[in-house]
């Protein structure tokens, strides 16, 4: 029976598996990414911010307090996700002026009425960034460097026309040196530095006219170093000196009139400084700290008058408090300050002795607090309640008991990381982390449960970064890190819910969260062997049967540091390693599984100096490998077990000189009871060539000089075929190729020559598969692409030429899974991706376009079991995980893949041809286009996962045929 659909209808059909398409094994590390929401600044009813947009870089943004109501403002560089470099925002009678780019770059001044479309370029500047932007009744003041004037003071109205240099202070390029930029009663005051007057105080009403020195207070070139510029209710304060023989950094005053402009008192009388610093206004009063040279650094008050400048409380009778960050609320100043018992508090000030207290957080009294800030008469800042909540949101409404923590964010000893706030009303605006998100934008209105987040801006997950994949009896094993655990070596047969730690890193003791990584993980026999911190905190030698209980630490090889042990390999009961201790250096151990049991074989390279062994084989039931001595360089090596029994098969380079040249992995290939390696014999007769040994040193010889002379063949990528060994080897007649040898000098030679003459096919990343060596190489009208080879240059063919001319799709990860050869390639389109082959042309296809679009997802570290393909590779959403493809799957399927276009009759749509009634058909999820089918045709089964849609044209038929 056949039955049909038709018309333009969307096919919703939901299902429980998608077949071969790749997913994600387990988003491990599913911490999101950082905003890094920053620079939160209000104008009005907003609060805006810089954060960082997955997909846009850092851009601006803007909140009125909701979820919704946080959104983009603009992308100010659509075509670049860089960071543009957003600054000094600044709001300007309600519109946010701010700056963006650097001295590399443009760099500009912009400014926004919240809309996209009024967020425009003010002015574009092409030196220093401009900075100290400041109000002045709606004009912009601000300091700015430009090559023919320097550093000087601009002004602007908003428009470019209006972005103008006030003043050339110093004529010419030198600059005027300008800081401390102040609004006082409709005036611009400022500190400049001038050849003439050294840094004094300036002011200026935008004229040109009008922008002159205060008062030179000390007369000529000397400088009186003005700071702390500070309005108080119309009058300008700020502290100075007035020369080496009169008096130290003291407390001025000034109406903006040389006349006027005076000390206000000698705190720290004679030469001395009192050093006035956090100047703060309240209430007509100057608040600040000082240091009468008595009592140490307090905290003073001023009503401008001498008198009137008064000590408010020794509040370290000990020393200095060291009052800062002084902040307003209700009629009152808040501070913090440490006291004689050197805590540092919060404490606050009615400027009365008996009226100025400290305010313990929840009881706490050291609570370190910073980035005070007053929101509709409360208090809020960052403290440490207490080691097992780490710095937190805490507020305070002057009183001891309502001061208290608003919310442990990020719950446990760990900080959240909360960035300097701004008011929005009566609540916070605000940057922090948790548990489960990164630097985000979020909002407090001073109770736990209107502490939230606002919105996860930056929505991409951290890298759980999984490397070093093996499979043990059909499971795979890896390394990954969970943020909350740390790194660890994880389990997985293929399902979400099977894949774990094999030990958690949380139960050892101490935790193994800030330890290192988990390496050189091997199996032997169906027992992980790798090397780890665990409890010692120094990398050991670990093993793991897959459970909890199983996964234990050997023997801590080297108590004074990390013994890092690697190179693990099974051999007559025992597994050998490498491992390095103070004494011996990097040597040969074995060990049996029990901290007895393992033991140095033997000191091969004597002293401290490592011998490196590495690339183990087993040939005639001995066990080969290669090491460093200081006598004989890296040769070729033996052992039984025994001290004694660790012999050097050869000196192939006689003397010092290292007769193999490979410093790391495998080096040793065994073949047809012989093993083969590069070396050199170190005369001129010879350079690094293939070389075969049975194990004796009469019977250890170069095979075949195929670079004749001191030039070396540096033959490389080694595979064993049916009878014969493969390998890649460069001679001056055909170049870099494709060789083969029997074992025999005579049957030592070139399989194909892909670009006859001296240039290089470049053969390499081999393997092989049923008799067929697949392999990754150029013919010349290529770049690098996927070729196979029965061994005869007449069977040896391009697999696909996937980047057509001469770019090439560079394969790589070429892995055997299943019926198919897997591998990574490369197009203009879809970037890295994963390709699968079943070594025809038509059958050659990307499996999945991971990370949608021309970015790469990078796939790597692929690896197989009988059941499933698995690797690592890097997604929008995901980020950098571990994914897994089934490899049972039916010649007779094929699934969409959307890599070209819409039309369900494009071959390159699909992972296995077009279907028909013989195939069944798989739309998964996450493509970046979908079907639409326009003509008549006739279908075997169809299968559409969630989220995943085809379109039926209107008076289009499509036939199910029986299954």
């Amino acid at each position: 029976m056949r039955t049909f659909l038709s018309a333009s209808i969307l096919l919703l059909l939901v299902i429980n598996g998608i077949g071969q398409t790749p997913q994600v094994l387990k988003d491990i590390n599913n911490r999101s990414f950082s905003s890094g929401a920053s620079n939160f600044t209000t104008v009005g009813n907003l609060v805006y911010f810089v954060a960082e947009d997955p997909d846009r870089g850092r851009c601006l943004f803007k909140t009125d307090g909701t979820t919704e109501g946080t959104v983009l403002v603009k992308d100010l560089i659509p075509t670049q996700t860089t960071d543009p470099n957003i600054q000094s925002l600044t709001n300007v009678n309600g519109t946010l002026f701010f700056t963006q780019g650097s001295p590399s770059s443009s760099i500009r001044i912009w400014k926004s009425d919240g809309t996209e479309a009024g967020t425009v370029i003010v002015k574009q500047f092409t030196s220093v960034v401009p900075s100290l932007l400041t109000n002045v009744n709606g004009t912009l003041f601000f300091r700015a460097t430009t090559s023919t004037t320097g550093q000087e003071l601009f002004k602007s109205d908003g428009t470019d026309a209006g972005t103008v240099m006030v003043k050339d202070i110093t004529p010419g390029n030198i600059g005027t040196a300008m800081d401390n930029l102040v609004h006082v009663n409709g005036t611009l005051y400022f500190t400049a530095n001038t050849t003439a007057n050294g840094r004094e105080v300036w002011k200026s009403d935008g004229t040109n006219a009008g922008t002159v020195i205060v008062k030179d207070i000390i007369t000529g070139s000397t400088t009186s170093n003005p700071q702390n510029l500070t309005n108080v209710n119309g009058t300008l304060f700020f502290s100075a000196t007035n020369g080496a023989t009169e008096n130290g950094q003291e407390l001025w005053k000034s109406d903006g009139t040389e006349a006027g402009t005076v000390m206000v008192k000698d705190i720290q009388t004679g030469i001395n400084s009192s050093s006035p610093g956090a100047l703060t206004t309240v209430n007509g009063l100057l608040y600040f700290a000082a240091n009468d040279g008595t009592n140490g650094n307090e905290l003073w008050k001023s009503d401008g008058t001498e008198a009137g400048t008064t000590l408010v409380k020794d509040i370290n009778p000990a020393g200095s408090s060291n009052p800062d960050r002084i902040t307003v609320a209700n009629n009152q100043i808040f501070f913090t300050a440490i006291d004689a018992a050197a805590n540092n508090s919060l404490w606050k000030s009615d400027g009365t002795n008996a009226g100025t207290i400290q305010l313990p957080v929840d009881a706490v009294v050291n609570s370190s607090p910073s980035f005070l800030i007053n929101a509709g008469g409360t208090v809020f800042f960052r403290a440490t309640v207490n080691a097992a909540t780490g710095q937190e949101l805490c507020k305070s409404d002057g009183t001891i008991q309502g001061t208290v923590l608003v919310k442990d964010i990020f719950t446990g000893a760990t900080t959240s990381n909360i960035t300097p706030m701004a008011a929005l009303g009566s609540s916070v605006v605000f940057g922090a982390n948790d548990a489960d998100y990164n630097i985000e934008p979020r909002i407090s209105n001073g109770t736990a449960q209107g502490t939230a987040l606002l919105k996860d801006i930056n929505t991409r997950t951290d890298a759980s970064a999984p490397s070093q994949l093996i499979t043990v009896n059909n499971e795979v094993y890896f390394i990954a890190n969970d943020y909350r655990k740390g790194a660890g070596v994880w389990k997985s047969d293929g399902t979400e819910v099977n894949t774990r730690f094999v030990k958690d890193p949380a139960v050892l003791s101490p935790p193994q969260i800030n330890f290192n990584t988990p390496s050189f993980i091997t199996n032997i026999n169906g027992t992980v062997y790798f090397s780890w911190t665990g409890e010692v905190q120094d990398l050991e030698l670990w093993k793991t049967d897959g459970t909890s209980e199983g996964t234990i630490q050997i023997k801590n090889i080297n108590p004074s540091g990390h013994s890092e042990p690697r190179e693990f390999f099974a051999f007559n009961g025992a597994i050998y390693f490498s491992a390095a201790t103070a004494a011996e250096g990097r040597e040969l151990w074995k060990t049996d599984g029990t901290e007895a049991g393992t033991v140095l074989v033997k000191d091969i390279n004597p002293g401290t100096a490592n011998s490196t062994p590495i690339s183990f084989t087993i040939l005639n039931n001995q066990l080969f490998f290669v090491a460093t001595s200081a006598a004989n360089g890296r040769e070729l090596w033996k052992t039984d077990g025994t001290n004694n029994g660790t012999v050097m098969v050869k000196d192939m380079n006689e003397g010092t000189g290292d007769g193999i040249s490979f410093t790391s992995g495998k080096v040793l290939y065994d073949f047809q009871g012989a093993m083969y390696f590069t070396a050199t014999n170190g005369t001129a007769n010879s350079g690094f060539e293939i070389w075969k040994s049975d194990g004796t040193a009469n019977g250890t010889n170069m095979l075949k000089d195929i670079n004749p002379g001191t030039a070396s063949s540096q033959p490389s990528s080694f595979v064993t075929g049916k009878n014969v060994l493969y390998f890649s080897a460069t001679e001056p007649v055909s170049g870099s190729e494709l060789w083969k040898t029997d074992g025999t000098p005579e049957g030592t030679v070139l399989a194909v020559d892909l670009i006859p003459g001296s240039n290089s096919g470049g053969a390499s990343l081999t393997v092989i598969k049923n008799d067929t060596l697949y392999f990754r190489a150029t013919n010349g009208s290529t770049g690098l692409e996927l070729f196979k080879s029965d061994g005869t240059a007449a069977g040896t063919s391009l697999v696909r030429d996937i980047v057509p001319g001469a770019t090439g799709a560079t394969p790589d990860w070429i892995t055997i899974a299943g019926n198919d050869i897997y591998f990574v390639a490369g197009t203009t389109l879809e970037g890295r991706e994963l390709w699968k082959t079943d070594g025809t042309s038509a059958g050659t296809t990307l499996v999945m376009d991971i990370f949608p679009g021309s970015t790469s997802s990078n796939p790597a570290n692929l690896i197989s079991t009988n059941t499933h393909l698995f690797f690592t590779a890097n997604s929008p959403q995901f980020s950098l995980e571990v994914w897994t493809v089934p490899i049972a799957a039916s010649n007779n399927e094929t699934q969409w893949t959307g890599n070209t276009s819409t039309n369900w009759f494009d071959a390159s749509n699909w992972s296995n041809g077009v279907p028909d009634a013989g195939k069944d058909i798989i739309i998964p999820a996450g493509r970046p286009r979908y079907p639409i089918i326009t003509a008549n045709t006739t279908i075997k089964k169809m299968t559409v996962s969630q989220g995943a849609s085809v379109q039926i044209a209107a008076g289009i038929q499509v036939l199910f045929g029986s299954n």
